[in-house]
């Protein structure tokens, strides 16, 4: 994809660490700005203080409420990328209407079907552990000729998601981890697998940078 190549890339994640910490210059500074799924009121300043204002790329999970149609179309992003393909179960009746509702008003892409099988298969041998879409993102992402990713606002839930995060914001980590646990149709998002594959991959790839928070959990 040529408006990723050689580019200096940030995805941010809605941890609520982020909250308070003033990033959102430093976040608008890099090249390309990646978020994933929800986008935060990039009209409160409040708001972009901490999690910035621009946003290139989003990886969403396949679904399109209309609040989350609207926020997409007012931020304006370059490329929306679907985080799971065709060969996922739910695909059709998740993510197939929603790539249809947008596909004509921003450029969607679908995240390649090997890549992920790929993923999916590293995470569990037995396919039951379903990659969370920012783990998907940031493969991909590495997958694609960037100059460097940084990472932030991810941390595979040693906190809970940020306040404004609507479908999240207002509950408690355990109960998301629950939520987690509980599972859909046999797959679970196995966040400890997920973060060790992660923390893999930083070790690994030299262009993968994350901030000091990460930093500390993955060295814990």
């Amino acid at each position: 994809m040529k408006i990723l190549k050689n580019k200096n890339v940030i995805i941010v994640g809605p941890s609520s660490y982020l909250q308070n910490m003033s990033m959102g210059e430093y976040i608008d500074s890099f090249d390309l700005v990646v978020r994933i799924n929800d986008i935060h009121d990039t009209s409160n300043e409040s708001l972009t203080k901490d999690f910035g204002k621009r946003t290139d790329i989003i990886y969403f999970d396949g679904s399109m409420p209309q609040s989350r149609l609207e926020r997409y179309v007012s931020v304006g992003p370059k490329l929306l990328i679907c985080t799971y393909p065709e060969n996922e179960w739910f695909f059709s009746e998740r993510c197939s209407d929603s790539i249809k509702r947008v596909e004509n008003i921003i450029e969607t892409e679908i995240v390649d079907q090997d890549l992920y099988l790929k993923l999916k298969s590293n995470l569990d041998s037995n396919l039951k552990v379903r990659p969370n879409s920012g783990l998907v993102g940031i493969v991909d992402l590495l997958n694609r000729d960037i100059k460097n990713l940084y990472v932030t606002g991810i941390d595979f839930y040693r906190n809970s998601y940020a306040s404004w995060q609507p479908d999240f914001g207002s509950c408690s980590l355990n109960e998301i981890k629950q939520l987690f646990k509980n599972g859909d149709n046999g797959d679970v998002h196995d966040i400890n697998r997920q973060f060790k594959y992660f923390k893999n991959v930083f070790n690994k790839d030299s262009r993968l940078n994350t901030d000091d928070i990460m930093y500390k959990y993955m060295i814990d």
